[in-house]
């Protein structure tokens, strides 16, 4: 059976990486179509801003928008810190949460995505995942308790999370370190 579309997309992507990493170093605003599919896997929608559209419609004004994947909802108070900073010095000053336990940057310029993504993994949080069609997140109470089976059920979101993040290292090669590294293990 052939694959089609997105599946065709990603299976042509060499494990998530398409041309990302190239497109970043460009002087657009905005992503190809192929890329931005890709971008999805990586937590990042490409978006149009309709009100600045509005305003002048002779100019392009993509932005983007970012969503961390927390397993179980669970994170630190550092980490809700970092999510607060980086909305602030990267988006648009906003900082949504999501009905899938995670949260969400929004009007994040193409020049910011890539230390808004490695403020992010500073703080021991992904995006990897976190968009597309694939599992988002795996939800669980994330309140403190003392209660050994909610403990064992939040581990469990954890691990389920971590088994169904795409087998790639295409995310840290381009948002965090550079480091180009293909193998046979990077599948979509």
């Amino acid at each position: 059976m052939a694959k089609k579309g997105v599946e065709q997309i990603k299976a042509d992507s060499q494990g998530l990486r398409g041309s990302i990493g190239d497109e970043l170093t460009n002087s657009d605003r905005f992503f190809t179509e192929a890329a931005e599919k890709i971008l999805k896997f990586h937590g990042i929608y490409q978006q149009e801003d309709r009100d600045a559209r509005k305003q002048d419609r002779s100019a392009d004004h993509h932005q983007f928008m970012i969503r961390t994947r927390l397993p179980g909802g669970q994170l630190t108070t550092a980490q809700y810190l970092a999510h607060d900073d980086i909305a602030d010095r990267y988006a648009n000053g906003t900082l949504r949460i999501t009905t899938r336990q995670d949260f969400q940057f929004h009007g994040v310029l193409k020049g910011e995505l890539r230390d808004a993504l490695r403020a992010m993994n500073d703080a021991l949080v992904t995006t990897l995942g976190a968009c597309g069609d694939i599992v988002r997140n795996v939800m669980a109470c994330p309140a403190p308790s003392a209660d050994a089976r909610q403990r064992a059920v939040q581990q469990f979101a954890f691990e389920l999370t971590t088994a169904l993040y795409p087998r790639t290292n295409a995310y840290h090669q381009i948002w965090v370190d550079g480091e180009a590294i293909i193998d046979d293990h990077d599948l979509p």
